[in-house]
């Protein structure tokens, strides 16, 4: 792949994973990428009432995924699943996300 495919490959993924919340009735709050820091990512959503966030930290090829124990405004973010995605495409990462996702969901 070269550089400007990255990207396209990131917001491949990203609609897979919002379709998936979507049919979990999760709701996106916020996303952002960094290309520039590995191509690392983060997803926050809010299912009844509790907000999480996924994280994927590119340079230490990690999928996690937080609760906040605080509130709105003062976050408090405590790690409840964490993976190594080392061997993973993009695909398999996305599927990864949902299937984590859907653990917390529980």
């Amino acid at each position: 792949m070269k550089g400007p495919d990255y990207p396209v490959e990131h917001f491949r993924m990203m609609c897979k994973i919002a379709e998936g919340l979507r049919a979990k009735d999760i709701q996106l709050l916020s996303h952002e990428y960094h290309y520039q820091a590995f191509g690392s990512w983060l997803i926050e959503y809010m299912r009844v009432g509790e907000r999480f966030r996924i994280v994927f930290d590119g340079k230490e090829s990690q999928l996690r995924i937080d609760v906040n124990l605080g509130d709105w405004m003062k976050v408090n973010w405590k790690e409840v699943n964490a993976q190594t995605v080392s061997k993973l495409d993009a695909d398999g990462i996305g599927n990864l996300a949902l299937l984590m996702i859907g653990e917390t969901s529980n």
